[in-house]
């Protein structure tokens, strides 16, 4: 006798046994598999899943997961569609302006997903925001320090590392000029005074 189940979702949605719900935190690098839409009947809301493959790890404590499968539910909700838009623009660069998409368009794109702990319904899940592929330089260096990653607010255009400060050249120091010859003041000779008319005295012979 058959036995069936209606399950909440396909088991294919669930992830199987390579899906994850968490990773240690850190800078990721994920591909987008597949792409498929599923509604929570119970919710009302429907979601665009988007199944990654991790490709690669930032950290060593990261590195294990490598190959795993992490899912991401975006709802099409007002609320929620931001989730979306934040993997569009880092998989396009930039946000596309439009209201109809088409899935496969997003297939095989490859994007940085910086992973944090969040806990929702008393479970530690990890929760992603995504980057541009062209980002993964910055991270890609295994680290063991999660406080060395850079922080929320680094500036993506700035170099991922400041440029190490050149020791300057031994300056060549300009020969002193000679000190100019003192400057004699110039004697004028001053006119010689008219000699003066001398006295006559008349005699009387």
């Amino acid at each position: 006798m058959a036995r069936q189940v209606k399950l909440v979702k396909k088991l294919s949605e669930a992830g199987g046994s390579g899906g994850v719900k968490w990773i240690p935190e850190g800078y990721y690098l994920f591909k987008a598999e597949e792409l498929d839409i599923w509604v929570d009947e119970g919710r009302g809301i429907e979601y665009i899943l988007v199944r990654f493959v991790i490709q690669g790890s930032g950290t060593e404590a990261g590195a294990e997961f490598v190959g795993r499968q992490f899912t991401e539910f975006c709802g099409n909700t007002e609320e929620l569609l931001w989730k979306f838009a934040n993997f569009a623009e880092a998989s396009q660069g930039h946000v596309p302006d439009v209201d109809e998409i088409d899935l496969d368009d997003y297939v095989g794109s490859i994007v940085v997903a910086k992973a944090s702990d969040n806990e929702y319904q008393g479970k530690v899940r990890s929760q992603m925001r995504y980057e541009h592929a062209s980002k993964w330089s910055r991270y890609e260096a295994a680290t063991t320090d999660a406080e060395a990653l850079p922080p929320d607010d680094f500036p993506f255009d700035a170099p991922a590392q400041e440029p190490e400060e050149e020791e300057p050249e031994d300056e060549v120091q300009p020969e002193p000029e000679p000190a100019p010859a003192p400057v004699r003041p110039k004697v004028v000779a001053r006119p010689a005074a008219p000699a003066k008319p001398q006295a006559r005295v008349k005699v009387n012979l």
